[in-house]
């Protein structure tokens, strides 16, 4: 299996948002600057809550091929990489 990389995820938000990629791979269409003013790292649920997309997406993978997540796997694949998850399930 081809590793997932970051131009990947991020052409299939630009997909899911109708949006176009810039050359910067930046939502807004602006470019980065060259120096950063600052980086914000998001622990989630600081800015955005993605456990139930994770989860909701483990879940149409997993029954994809013919398995139903149960409780205590979804709970077990949460913050895990891709890879991870695919292993582990």
């Amino acid at each position: 299996a081809r590793p997932v990389r970051h131009e990947d995820v991020a052409a299939q938000v630009y997909a899911a948002l109708d949006r176009t990629p810039d050359s910067h791979w930046t939502l807004d269409g602006r470019e980065v600057p060259t120096v950063p003013r600052g980086v914000l790292l998001d622990m989630d649920g600081t800015l955005v809550d993605t456990e139930p997309l994770w989860l909701e997406t483990s879940r149409a993978v997993a029954a994809a091929h013919g398995h139903h997540l149960t409780e205590q796997e979804g709970a077990a694949v949460l913050g895990r990489t891709c890879a991870d998850t695919a292993v582990g399930l």
